[in-house]
């Protein structure tokens, strides 16, 4: 009883069972040597993949000065980048809510990782709006 009492200081887990030296509800890969636990990392899709979206509006325009070197026609590119994000920010946005519904599953929430990939979807949204309405013009 004291052996069992000095191992279990926790008082809401569950009793060790006689032979196992972690109870069930701990995950061994979390016990650090000092026995403390350490947090679980954040796989790094989850900080990469918004990078996409930030990068969108800076990789279009980058392109444009590239391709407008060559003699290519710039407003081409401008409404095709714009009618590509019709159908790659839903894409976007659902990636973005399968990340989030991983980390829930594993209990990984973090509130700056949440909004850092829901910013990602402004500035492609902000791209759309600009670009459809060519700047909020009624033309």
């Amino acid at each position: 009883m004291k052996h069992q009492e000095q191992q279990n200081l926790d008082p809401y887990s569950p009793p060790e069972l006689e032979g196992e030296g972690i109870s069930p509800n701990k995950d061994p890969e979390l016990e650090s040597s000092s026995g403390q636990f350490s947090p679980r990392k954040v796989h790094r899709k989850h900080w990469l993949l918004p990078l996409l979206g930030y990068g969108y509006i800076p990789a279009v325009i980058g392109l444009a000065i590239l391709l407008g070197n060559g003699g290519f026609d710039g407003f081409t590119l401008f409404i095709s980048s714009g009618a590509v994000l019709l159908i790659l920010l839903p894409a976007y946005a659902v990636l973005i809510a399968k990340l989030f519904v991983e980390r829930s599953r594993q209990g990984i929430h973090s509130i700056l990782l949440n909004l850092y990939q829901i910013f990602s979807l402004v500035p492609p949204a902000y791209w759309i709006v600009v670009v459809l309405t060519f700047g909020g013009s009624p033309a």
